[in-house]
């Protein structure tokens, strides 16, 4: 293989040059392209001002000659934020990056079989302490589909193939780690462990947050609810709060698999026909994997990325077309889907997860749902609004866009009314 090294060209105030060596890019490309090239350029920049949440985002050029001809490559980079920036502690305190690192370094590439494997996620060309390189979906022409209008069935539809793809390949995982004598949490578990809602004091801040903000917005439903149902509703909802680290724990009683569990319309990007049908899906933000049932991630992210309409009509359908792809994933690795999920006992686990849904779609979607640029002022202009947003109370900001942003305020609406309709009281029997 023949190279030309040559340096980046780095323009942006937020990076300190470079963030790729040569060597890296090179390492890059060799993985991506089989055969000798000639690397002629790369550019690096960074795609916008705010970045994301979870880390800073960048875009990776390359300029190479195979055989006389120029190729073009594009890739996506997220690397950890500034230690200055207001996300540094929480992602430090949270373990967030280095899981992410280890699904794309270590467990997603043991998924693969070698066989004709349909994809779920993004491939992954370099993983380093403080960095992940992956193909840049957008110039594939995928696209993160709009947070505000709930996804329709083909939507759906895709989405749920694409998680019995992540699922299936767990059941992979295990089926190689039983050869070694291993489990896949005694592998993994240290960093398929809940994120977000546990002991932690970070934890515990966090989801008091979500209750004040909770509380507040279902203070604002004068027209739907009276004021001893409203009263009822809030003492009804708070112990399943004070719970959520319990419930959200692996079960005793399924089996466990590898999950997103994020799955909301920031974290997914779908790719679409010409007459604008939704194909394949790749999700994306691995920072929240862990270790739960199947159900985890089929039922939460049915109550995040679309409505109660749809949820009702096409419920179980759309886990019939999970539970097929899952068989047909299996199948084509060797494994047999009934010593693994069988449909009555997915469908079961799936019904009991609906209350579990509900919470998490009531405790998560204020923020969530928050307009861009509020997202942007809150979370990455200053600690203290960071700060104010994640871990103090945030009623103000969540009801601030209940009553200014029409779109927000009917996902929150719908969300709340259908868990004051449907969730019952907590007991812990229910777990």
């Amino acid at each position: 293989m023949k190279t030309k090294p040559v340096e980046a060209s780095l323009k942006s105030e937020a990076v300190e040059a470079p963030v790729l060596t040569t060597e890296e890019v090179l390492t890059i490309m060799r993985k991506k392209i089989t055969g000798s090239f000639d690397l002629v350029e790369y550019n690096l920049r960074v795609i916008n001002k705010t970045n994301g949440f979870m880390g800073l985002y960048h875009a990776l050029t390359t300029v190479v000659k195979v055989n006389g001809a120029t190729r073009v490559d594009h890739f996506f980079l997220k690397a950890k934020p500034l230690k200055h920036s207001p996300q540094y502690e929480f992602l430090v305190e949270s373990n967030h990056f280095q899981k992410e690192l280890t699904m794309y370094g270590k467990i997603i590439p043991r998924m693969k079989t070698g066989k004709n494997q349909a994809r779920w996620s993004a491939e992954c060309y370099l993983t380093r302490d403080d960095l992940i390189v992956m193909e840049d979906l957008s110039a594939l022409r995928y696209a993160m589909p709009e947070k505000y209008a709930p996804f329709d069935y083909n939507h759906c539809a895709v989405l749920l193939q694409t998680l019995a793809r992540l699922h299936s390949g767990s059941f992979v995982i295990e089926d190689k780690l039983k050869s070694e004598g291993k489990t896949l949490f005694e592998v993994y578990g240290h960093v398929l462990d809940e994120p977000l809602f546990n002991g932690s004091d970070i934890s515990r801040r966090y989801r008091a947050s979500c209750v004040l903000g909770t509380r507040s917005l279902i203070d604002l439903l004068r027209d739907e609810l009276t004021e001893e149902q409203r009263a009822e509703f809030k003492e009804r909802v708070e112990p399943w709060c004070d719970n959520f680290p319990a419930i959200l724990s692996p079960s005793t009683k399924y089996r466990n698999v590898i999950c997103h569990r994020d799955l909301w319309a920031n974290n997914m990007m779908l790719k679409y026909d010409e007459s604008g049908n939704p194909q394949h899906c790749c999700l994306i933000d691995l920072q929240f994997a862990r270790y739960g049932t199947p159900a985890i991630d089929c039922v939460i992210s049915l109550h995040l990325i679309t409505d109660r309409e749809t949820r009702d009509k096409h419920g179980e359908s759309l886990l019939r077309v999970y539970h097929r792809t899952f068989e047909e994933e299996l199948r084509n690795a060797g494994l047999d889907a009934r010593d693994c999920l069988e449909w009555s006992t997915f469908l079961k686990s799936c019904e009991e997860t609906k209350p579990t849904a509900l919470v998490y779609a009531i405790l998560n979607q204020p923020v969530t749902m928050l307009d861009p640029d509020t997202c942007s002022e809150q979370f990455a202009a200053s600690p203290e609004l960071l700060n104010e947003s994640l871990y103090n109370d945030r009623s103000a900001l969540v009801c601030g866009q209940f009553l200014s942003v029409q779109p927000y305020r009917e996902r929150i609406t719908e969300a709340l009314l259908e868990a004051y309709e449907l969730l019952p009281n907590y007991v812990a029997s229910q777990l």
